[in-house]
């Protein structure tokens, strides 16, 4: 079966007259034809397309690569500290509703209560924090937020402690149990 007589390749490749004149603009300059189809082969045919067209070179893929990579090394880790100051937020409002239950409580009764007393538990779905009162007395408690799971990466911020004396409050935060930030750090650790 040849070309002219089967009916989808005859519509792949339009057939042009061999009469009809293609405009001056339209043609290779004489003597500038370096393939094999003659210097009436129009510039922007198929066949001058394919010839001229080539994809990425491996050092152009290399240099994407590295610029994405940079990227991402610069922009990961102030990403993960605004999910860990997020996350520190919440353990700041559990704080604080532990603190409003607490006075609740001790209107109530004769000393602050226990976590299990004031009826707030002791970490939420999200189980970046886990809460407990470590000391509780007839003037005042201790609330402790201890980051667990992937929250524990906030190396300066895994403990967050709140304390109540006498009707005085006071925010202390650090990397252990001693809660000994500086005031910088404590400050940023409490969002201030």
């Amino acid at each position: 079966m040849n070309k002219a007589t089967h009916p989808l390749l005859s519509l792949a490749t339009p057939s042009v007259p061999a009469s009809s004149a293609m405009p001056a603009c339209r043609r290779a300059p004489a003597g500038a034809s370096a393939d094999a189809h003659g210097p009436n082969t129009p510039i922007g045919s198929r066949t001058a397309i394919a010839a001229n067209v080539a994809g990425f070179t491996l050092t152009e893929i290399m240099v994407v690569v590295a610029i994405v990579a940079l990227l991402a090394t610069l922009a990961l880790p102030a990403y993960l500290d605004s999910v860990r100051k997020a996350r520190r937020s919440d353990a700041i409002t559990r704080i604080s509703q532990v603190q409003q239950a607490q006075e609740r409580w001790r209107a109530n009764n004769a000393t602050y209560g226990t976590l299990t007393d004031v009826g707030v538990a002791a970490s939420n779905a999200d189980g970046h924090y886990t809460l407990s009162v470590p000391s509780r007395s007839a003037s005042g408690y201790r609330v402790l937020a201890t980051a667990t799971g992937a929250q524990a990466g906030d190396a300066g911020c895994r403990y967050l402690q709140m304390t109540m004396s006498g009707g005085n409050v006071s925010l202390e935060s650090g990397a252990t149990s001693a809660v000994a930030n500086a005031t910088a750090a404590n400050s940023r650790c409490w969002n201030r």
